[in-house]
């Protein structure tokens, strides 16, 4: 028994397959062959193009919708083996450096993939794009994430956030005609349209536009406005509305009451029996 093992590269052996002959001769002339073919590729493969289809305009997404990608790509010495598929991920419409990770699926090697989004991926704003990997475990050329800012995927899982707030915490009561009115409002990728409304003596019905606001690319606002109670003294219902970018969102709102009270409440003395002398 012989065993010989060959660690050293072929220095100056160019990529391609190799056919490999080992003839095995014993002292009485009998001989035996063994063939081994191996492919030397060292190159990477190219991935020609790529293109992804998602359900909604706009790139919206929500869990469980189905994405489609396509992707052409070659390697002309060993083959592609496999593919997958990565995304760079930014955590909203203000972010700027994203992050690269795999996934979460696993793909047959095929030119069409279909990617289910599952409820495990993080909120963000995404752009897909293929690896391909050779059967000598090269793979094709990373994408830079940067530059593809209009080609992303948006995924949106939670309703942004509303609140209104009185100039003085807890004081719901006013004598001075305006005062203050703090409205904050956030979202975990885009806000979008922020619209203050209120009613006087009516309790949230007959609402009168008192503001909006257009908060795109923004995911965070915070303002304090004067209130001049324009319609004199009474019940004032506030309604504060909030949307995001996604079309599918359910709406925020947040309500507060406020009292414009100018008139001095009314007293008497009342006394028991016979009053007292005021001459």
């Amino acid at each position: 028994v012989f065993e010989y093992v060959q660690h050293d590269h072929c220095v100056e052996c160019g990529q391609g397959d190799y056919k490999f002959i080992l003839k095995v001769r014993d002292i009485a002339g009998n001989e035996q062959s063994k063939i081994v073919t191996s492919t030397l590729d060292f190159s990477e493969p190219e991935l020609k193009n790529h293109e992804d289809t998602g359900p909604h305009v706009n790139g919206w997404l929500n869990v469980d919708d189905e994405i489609t990608l396509e992707w052409e790509g070659e390697d002309d010495i060993s083959g592609i083996e496999s593919v997958k598929i990565w995304y760079c991920l930014w955590g909203n419409i203000e972010s700027v450096n994203p992050t690269k990770s795999l996934w979460p699926e696993a793909f047959e090697n095929e030119n069409i993939l279909i990617l289910t989004v599952p409820n495990n991926v993080p909120e963000g704003l995404y752009y897909l794009f293929p690896v391909l990997t050779d059967y000598a475990a090269n793979p094709s050329e990373s994408i830079l994430c940067q530059g593809h800012e209009d080609e992303r995927f948006i995924l949106d899982k939670s309703m942004p956030a509303a609140n209104l707030e009185p100039k003085i915490n807890g004081k719901f009561a006013y004598n001075v005609n305006g005062t203050e009115i703090t409205i904050t409002v956030s979202d975990n990728i885009e806000l979008g349209e922020v619209v203050l409304w209120y009613s006087h003596e009516s309790n949230f019905s007959n609402l009168i536009q008192d503001r909006s606001y257009s908060l795109s690319n923004k995911t965070a606002h915070t303002v304090t406005e004067t209130f001049d109670f324009p319609e004199g003294p009474g019940t004032y219902d506030f309604f504060l509305e909030v949307d995001d970018q996604h079309p599918s969102t359910s709406t925020a709102e947040a309500t507060m009451t406020l009292i414009y009270d100018i008139e001095a409440p009314e007293s008497e003395i009342v006394f028991e029996g016979e009053g007292p002398d005021v001459t």
